[in-house]
């Protein structure tokens, strides 16, 4: 059923409508100019340029222009564009040598530069647009933040104009749809934690929901509002930090789950082995990739193992962590935006029913239990009612007759008193309460209604009606009425 539903989610994302197709900057025409003195695109030294990609642009610690060219066809021309970057830096854009605006201020330090957003773009008047090559020139600087990141820049490109989060968001949006199945997850194992119900598992399950959600939510921010572009090295941390969460969580439940022992030292190894992974891998899309896939991989090594000592369900958590582990191997690049939480969902939803059921077996197992041990104590108050009859104070007209207690039949409550039908038919009037009388009797007798006791073993029968109220006959010819409340306990003790 999760693999379905994993399917299932990946044909509606992969369904989803496009966002309108962008305009890339020609890479041929791509040149970087480090003259950091050069206010406008005409006073550029052009001995300083030199032919660069987009990856390659790192304006982090400098400042520095990019020149380029972006052909459009003359359909584009038909409504308003936009030139967009997406990047660590403040910025100035001229376009065919017209300028277009700020994002932030671009400059040589810390304390000229004001930081610009993560992702800005900028309106291109339909006047200076041209059918075929525009030529464009950014200033551009990255004196904030506290990461050095491998690919600073992400994209500069030209699209119909709308705030630059709609075009980030139409990347994230599907992954969305899964929010609601971990915040559900996190309730109910959280509710599984505060009943006490394998509190240790539930736990974990419940970590691993919260982190899956912290870091979705972390993830498409950039989609749902923006940020000047220091913060992204926060987001980046956050993201990593709940992707580190979720992998050591959903390996220390693996091994609570199997292994029976407390899992601090496994645990704990396998986290500094993520994290000494994490560190060597380059770029913050890999170190979150290993985050997760290091302790997926060392889960997979345990459960080959349970897996191999016949320990009940290894083996379909062993295959549930395979495919996870082999999506985010063999996924597209867009995984850990997107792909990556429908697969956490799905695993989630594995997880979930395989924990379900094994919360029914154990309560199955505790009510075996308990019913064994109900038995054994009613086969030992029938042992010592022969051996050590109960005698029961009967207080009546201020005396007080003791009662063997496998002579009463039954008790019912008449107004303050209770009256006793013995075998034989007599009947006796105790002045208490039945509540009182029910702490004096031994095991063999049963609470079946509100106003009424039995001896068990004067029980010939019992009838249930379709309200769900019954009544039992007595030896002695008497009914007493059973409430639907007790009616199972009362068929439990009586088929025991």
């Amino acid at each position: 059923m999760p693999m379905r539903l994993l399917i299932i989610l990946l044909l509606a994302c992969l369904a989803a409508p496009a966002a309108a197709q962008p305009f890339s900057v020609d890479a041929a025409q791509l040149r970087l100019c480090a003259d950091a003195r050069a206010e406008t695109p005409a006073a550029i030294d052009q001995e300083t340029c030199r032919a660069t990609r987009i990856e390659s642009i790192d304006p982090q610690g400098r400042a520095l222009w990019i020149t380029g060219s972006i052909v459009l066809p003359r359909e584009a021309r038909s409504g308003p564009i936009g030139l967009y970057l997406s990047g660590k830096m403040a910025s100035s854009v001229w376009w065919n040598g017209r300028k277009l605006g700020d994002n932030g201020k671009p400059g040589v330090s810390a304390t000229t530069e004001r930081a610009g957003q993560m992702d800005a773009v900028f309106f291109v008047p339909p006047s200076v647009v041209h059918a075929g090559k525009n030529r464009i020139a950014i200033r551009m600087s990255g004196m904030h933040g506290f990461l050095h990141l491998d690919r600073p820049v992400h994209w500069i490109g030209v699209a119909p104009y709308e705030p630059p989060r709609h075009l980030a968001l139409a990347g994230y949006w599907p992954a969305l749809v899964t929010f609601g199945a971990f915040v559900a997850a996190a309730l109910y194992f959280g509710a599984m934690t505060l009943r006490g119900r394998d509190k240790g598992g539930s736990v974990l399950l419940t970590a691993m929901a919260v982190f899956a959600a912290g870091q979705l939510l972390a993830e498409v921010s950039r989609g749902l509002f923006g940020y000047a572009y220091p913060l992204h090295d926060v987001r980046l941390i956050v993201i990593l930090a709940c992707s580190l969460g979720f992998g050591g969580a959903l390996f220390a439940y693996l091994w609570r789950r199997f292994d029976g022992a407390r899992p601090r030292i496994a645990v704990a190894v396998t986290i500094a082995a993520t994290l000494a992974i994490a560190i060597i891998t380059p770029g913050y899309d890999g170190k979150t990739a290993m985050a997760v896939l290091v302790p997926v991989a060392a889960g997979i090594v345990a459960l080959t193992r349970w897996t191999l000592q016949r320990r009940p369900g290894a083996a379909a958590h062993l295959a549930a962590l395979a495919i996870f582990a082999t999506l985010i191997v063999l996924g597209p690049l867009a995984f850990l935006d997107r792909y990556f939480y429908f697969a956490v969902a799905a695993l989630l939803g594995f997880l979930f029913v395989r924990q379900a059921l094994a919360l029914v077996a154990e309560e199955d197992l505790r009510i075996s239990q308990t019913a064994r041990a109900e038995r054994l104590e009613a086969a030992l108050a029938q042992a010592c009612q022969r051996t050590e009859p109960t005698r029961i104070p009967v207080i009546a007209t201020g005396r007080a007759d003791f009662v063997p207690a496998e002579s009463i039949v039954h008790c019912r409550a008449a107004g303050d008193y209770v009256e006793l039908v013995l075998d034989g038919g007599a009947t006796l009037l105790h002045g208490g309460t039945l509540n009182q009388l029910e702490r004096s009797l031994p095991a063999t007798f049963l609470r079946v209604h509100r106003s009424h006791i039995v001896h068990s073993g004067r029980v010939s029968s019992l009838t249930r009606d379709a309200t769900g109220t019954g009544m039992l006959a007595l030896e002695n010819g008497d009914s007493v009425p059973v409430s639907r409340r007790v009616m199972p306990r009362v068929r439990s003790a009586l088929t025991r």
